[in-house]
C-alpha cells in the first residue's frame, strides 16, 4: 500500500513539473507578463538607442549606428522581478493597449518606435515624439539602466593581505 501511495505521488510531482516547464509564464509572478517588445530612440542631435525584450527575459542592446540599423547584442537575461517592474510600467500607462498618432511632425527632443506583444494579447506597433504616449520615456529609462548595470557590473578587487 505504501508503494502504492509513493509511486501516486511521483507521478503527481513528474506531471506538476512538466507543466510548469512547458509553461514558462507559471514561474513569474501572476500579475506580470512575459513580453515581446523593441524599443526604439533616437535624439534630434542623433543619438540612438535599441532595444529588444523577449518572452523568456532575454534583453539585448544596441547603441549608436547599430541602434539606428535597429540591432542589438544580448546583454543579459532579466529576472522575473525585473520582468514584473517591466510589465508594471506597461499595466501602469496601458502602453500594451495605446493607439498613439502622433501631434507633431517633428520632435522636440526625442522619438520613439515600440512594438509590443505581452503573452496571450496582441501587438501593438506605434511611435510617437517626446512624451505624446506617456510611458514610453519610463519603460526607456528602466530598460536602459538594466542593460547598464548588466554591461557596466565590474567584479570586485580581492582585499585580503598581502
Amino acid at each position: 500500500m505504501k508503494i502504492i501511495f509513493q509511486t501516486m505521488a511521483a507521478l503527481a510531482l513528474l506531471s506538476l513539473l512538466n507543466a510548469c516547464a512547458s509553461r514558462p509564464e507559471a514561474l513569474l509572478p501572476q500579475s506580470g507578463r512575459p513580453v515581446d517588445l523593441t524599443l526604439q530612440a533616437s535624439t534630434t542631435d542623433r543619438r540612438y538607442t535599441y532595444f529588444e525584450l523577449k518572452p523568456d527575459g532575454q534583453l539585448s542592446f544596441g547603441g549608436g549606428q547599430l541602434a539606428k540599423q535597429k540591432f542589438a547584442k544580448p546583454v543579459m537575461s532579466i529576472t522575473p522581478a525585473q520582468m514584473q517592474e517591466v510589465w508594471n510600467i506597461i499595466e501602469r500607462f496601458g502602453l500594451h493597449q495605446a493607439h498613439a498618432k502622433p501631434t507633431s511632425a517633428k520632435a522636440r527632443h526625442v522619438r520613439y518606435q515600440l512594438s509590443i506583444k505581452p503573452a496571450g494579447m496582441k501587438r501593438r506597433s506605434y511611435r510617437g515624439h517626446d512624451e505624446e504616449v506617456p510611458g514610453i520615456g519610463v519603460l526607456h529609462e528602466t530598460l536602459f539602466n538594466l542593460q547598464a548595470a548588466a554591461r557596466y557590473h565590474l567584479p570586485s578587487l580581492p582585499t585580503g593581505k598581502r
